[in-house]
């Protein structure tokens, strides 16, 4: 499985419906990222 399910709230969507959709990161932007994957695999 996906280690990763991470939502960005700069698209279509809120918090509630990426959550809803399997999200369980839900980030202001996608430059957040490479911080997100950088905790990930630490």
């Amino acid at each position: 499985g996906a280690g990763i399910v991470a939502g960005v709230l700069t698209g279509a969507h809120d918090e509630a419906a990426l959550k809803e959709h399997g999200a369980t990161r839900v980030l202001a932007s996608v430059a957040e990222l490479p911080q997100l994957v950088r905790e990930y695999e630490a």
